[in-house]
């Protein structure tokens, strides 16, 4: 997100950009897919439909993101259009009945008769009028504090702790305090600092409260369609040059200046370095390959079609699999096994899984030619030849990767982890600027949070907005993403029996990793992916079905392609888990993921680390523990984490950082965040080249009484506050009337709360 936001506003002012990019697709966390087992490491979900790291959401009080997207063509329009409003949230617990909450002031009847039962269903709830005061109360103090006391005093203290939550009651912890963090950043409370949660929690009441503002807002498709794909294109007719599977491997600088980087194509040598392993291998087996394959197409072609049948793309997957294609980029289901006898317990699965179907006669056929192809493909290989031209590409990638790539300057838009892992690897960049060295600290405040989706073959809206599911142990977030993309016909998408069956996507985050689920008993990171799958169905059923009632979710929505699985499964190709979720004990899906063997991973470690904070000490890229790996961790925001977070400009002096965990007016680790801080690079950038353009816009947040925050500048370096400040006259006077006004919103609110219970 930052790297195409610094590319935009650097082209707009004339500049050539180049852009460098590890992945074969553009957009970060913010990507979305198209699944398919050639291009993505997830072993399940249906191919041919969108899957997602998580869903998206721009709150009302976004500001630079918004207008960089009414400047990105889309069709007749802007991709800003795309944007529509999600604004009946649902808050759910297994124990009780929903409550929707309008993030919005009524438009219509049915609205305002929302609204006016939202205090009541709350007061059901068990939430009191004492409890929206202190809540208040406790923002209030927020609102009228001074940036300095907000970063010396809450950004020590959690979200938990600003809001005396051990002393307060279940409902008010439930609502008034998880809720607000967990929609937002899937942040923890126990975790989080008070510092951002309460930004966070101030901009959305003010959003709430503003005619004109739209609090949730989400795509009317999926991410790349809509936003992502139409923003390179326009960069691309600006002049920005686009370079995928370019990893960055070094960073060269002398006197201050970075001379050069130098980039890898790790993707391109891998695939080349799998297929000679195929080759290799390959040559082994000859006789053995061409001998099953021979016997299954004659197999095939002798059985006769009976009535039911199994998905045909899932058979030819398994021939895939089993006998990949020698030409293949890479033979994704037969990656490390070649140089081992797994490669032989593969193919003998596929026999098993192959004899076993019960093939339609238009099965038969397409199983029957699939099968011919690559047999007469495995007669025709030239070995030699064809292993040639795999050490030729990586004799080309090789040479590219010690070509220097120079530039005046040069903008790092990396994840916090991987930019401490190139702080630490680099003992000249921690010299020329030693306030670098934080990176590697602040690289410890992160966590997990990655989504899954699940594809329905019935219409399931279930609300408007977003669902809060408040108490569900793995701290759940979701919505049904279909009702908002309304030019998008799902019923044309997916392969094979897949085609037409989905009619919903259910799309949730997922963001305690390290919490006993209620099914499996077991932390997220110590299931399998099925596993997660399941557990996290079982979650939403438990949330959102309610006894005596007809169920909101039941098994039977969930689409099946007819995928062998063993009866407690789902069915395979109904969920989607985001593809930065890996399994460690699974070579084939890990190798996948090359830069884990230059990045360390300990979650022991990372919690030792956390109890000294401070201590310099390397650093834990990877977040994470026994079974699986976080491959794109998400900064949280922890107590303690403002004074470690770095500014846009480095004490290099062409070197520019541009990512969310940079200091920004956002504060969050967000999208917004993220393009802010290239904002702030770019207007860097163009004070170090003397350049005459006009400067990005740069926004802070929004709020009122600077009055009051003015004031207490003065209160807190005097140790004071308003209630017990006796400086002088004037000071006493403004803080007398600061206090009084307290006292008046309070007893205002009380007094509407009580009327309306």
């Amino acid at each position: 997100m930052a790297g195409l936001s610094a590319a935009h506003e650097l082209a707009e002012r004339g500049f050539e950009v180049h852009v460098y990019e590890r992945r074969t697709r553009y957009g970060g966390k913010a990507a979305s897919v198209v699944i398919s087992g050639q291009d993505n490491p997830s072993q399940t979900g249906p191919r041919g439909l969108t899957g997602e790291h998580g869903f998206r959401f721009f709150p009302g009080w976004y500001r630079h993101l918004p207008d960089t997207m009414k400047r990105i063509p889309y069709r007749d329009r802007t991709v800003y259009d795309n944007l529509v409003p999600a604004d009946v949230n649902l808050l759910c617990a297994y124990d009780r009945d929903p409550v929707r909450a309008l993030l919005r002031l009524p438009t219509s009847w049915k609205e305002v008769k929302t609204i006016a039962s939202f205090p009541g269903e709350l007061a059901r709830l068990g939430l009191t009028v004492d409890d929206f005061r202190f809540f208040l109360s406790r923002l209030w103090s927020f609102l009228t504090a001074s940036e300095e006391r907000r970063v010396r005093e809450y950004d020590a203290q959690t979200w938990w702790e600003f809001m005396q939550a051990d002393d307060r009651s279940r409902e008010f912890r439930d609502y008034l305090v998880v809720s607000l963090t967990r929609n937002t950043v899937a942040a923890k409370p126990k975790d989080a600092s008070a510092y951002t949660i309460a930004k966070v929690a101030l901009q959305t009441i003010f959003d709430t409260l503003t005619p004109e503002t739209l609090f949730d807002r989400v795509l009317n498709g999926p991410t790349n369609e809509v936003w992502i794909d139409p923003w390179v294109e326009y960069l691309r007719g600006l002049g920005v040059r686009f370079y995928q599977d370019a990893e960055l491997e070094s960073i060269e600088i002398e006197d201050r200046h970075i001379t050069a980087v130098r980039f890898t194509r790790t993707q391109t040598v891998r695939n080349a370095r799998v297929r000679q392993a195929f080759l290799a291998a390959f040559t082994r087996e000859e006789a053995e390959l061409k001998k099953e394959l021979r016997n299954l197409v004659a197999a095939v072609e002798a059985k006769a079609p009976l009535p039911s049948g199994q998905d045909p793309q899932y058979l030819l997957e398994v021939i895939d699999g089993a006998w990949p294609s020698p030409d293949a980029d890479a033979p994704y289901d037969c990656l490390d096994g070649t140089t081992d006898d797994g490669w032989g317990r593969e193919r003998e699965a596929a026999i098993r899984n192959l004899s076993a179907a019960n093939l339609t006669a238009s099965t038969r056929a397409a199983v029957g030619e699939r099968l011919r192809s690559r047999l007469a493909r495995y007669s025709a290989i030239a070995v030699d030849e064809a292993y040639q031209a795999a050490s030729a590409v990586i004799a080309q990638a090789e040479e590219e990767a010690v070509r220097p790539v120079e530039a005046d300057y040069y903008v790092f838009a990396l994840p916090v982890e991987q930019m401490a892992y190139y702080v630490t690897r680099s003992e000249t960049l921690q010299q020329y600027d030693p306030s670098l060295r934080n990176i590697v600290l602040l690289s410890e405040h992160v966590d997990w949070m990655a989504g899954i989706q699940f594809y329905l073959k019935d219409v399931v809206n279930i609300t408007r907005g977003h669902i809060d599911l408040l108490d569900s142990e793995w701290a759940l977030t979701a919505i049904s993403q279909a009702q908002f993309w309304k030019d998008i016909d799902l019923r044309d998408r997916g392969e094979g029996t897949l085609r037409g069956q989905v009619r919903s996507i259910l799309s949730v985050d997922i963001s305690a990793w390290d919490i006993k689920g209620s099914l499996l008993r077991k932390e997220a990171y110590n299931c399998t992916r099925s596993e997660i799958a399941r557990e996290v169905w079982h979650q939403l059923k438990a949330a959102l079905n309610r006894p005596g009632r007809v169920p909101v979710l039941t098994d039977e929505m969930l689409v099946d392609a007819g995928r062998p699985r063993s009866a407690d499964e789902l069915p395979p190709d109904s969920y989607y888990l985001d593809d930065s979720i890996v399994d460690r004990l699974d070579r084939k899906r890990q190798a996948i993921y090359d830069k884990f063997r230059s990045v360390h991973f300990s979650a022991a470690e990372l919690l030792r680390k956390q109890a000294n904070r401070g201590e310099a000490s390397e650093a834990s890229y990877m977040y994470g523990a026994p079974q699986e790996l976080n491959a794109e961790p998400l900064l949280v925001n922890r107590v303690g984490s403002y004074r470690l977070r770095p500014t846009t400009k480095t004490a290099i002096a062409n070197m520019f950082l541009a990512a969310d965990y940079v200091r920004t007016n956002t504060h969050l680790a967000t999208m917004e965040a993220a393009n802010e801080a290239a904002r702030a690079a770019v207007n860097e950038i163009l004070t170090a080249a003397g350049s005459r353009e006009p400067r990005c816009e740069i926004w802070p947040l929004a709020e009122p009484l600077e009055v009051f925050r003015r004031i207490d500048e003065v209160l807190f370096r005097r140790g004071q506050r308003f209630e017990d400040s006796y400086g002088d006259i004037p000071v006493r006077v403004a803080a007398g009337m600061a206090t009084a006004a307290t006292r008046v919103v309070s007893s205002a609110i009380d007094r509407l709360l009580t009327r309306k219970r």
